[in-house]
């Protein structure tokens, strides 16, 4: 599914007792040109956020992350606007974690942490 730069992803599992997420994708860029973005210039730049976005969210069951949030990830040209896709699923378990309190302005700064955690490491190469 895709988020513009100006959405939030949610992510939930609250209506399944038992369950948790698991993210099964996130990608950052301009994959192709549709709602989010229009033309098809500097289509098919792409970056993993997969393991940004796990870290937000699996183990828990909901989680909102704002799109703008990851701007820092950003693998085209500044001028263009890029969007995320991401997917997840719903499995059986426990959460690792409680659902952070306070809306989306808290996850988001939980998010920013997660963030510069990645930051301060080295990053495997996406291949």
């Amino acid at each position: 599914m895709d988020f513009c730069l100006n959405e939030w992803f949610n992510a939930t599992c609250d209506q399944l007792p038992g369950h948790v997420i698991l993210m099964t994708s996130a990608r950052f860029g301009r994959m192709t040109s549709g709602r989010c973005i229009s033309g098809d210039f500097n289509v098919g730049c792409v970056k993993s956020v997969l393991r940004l976005l796990d870290g937000a969210c699996s183990g828990r069951t909901s989680c909102f992350v704002s799109v703008r949030s990851l701007v820092d990830q950003h693998p085209c040209q500044r001028d263009f606007v890029s969007y995320l896709e991401a997917g997840y699923q719903c499995v059986k378990g426990t959460a690792a974690v409680d659902t952070v309190q306070g809306g989306p302005q808290n996850v988001s700064h939980c998010l920013e942490s997660s963030l510069n955690r990645f930051k301060t490491r080295p990053l495997r190469p996406d291949f």
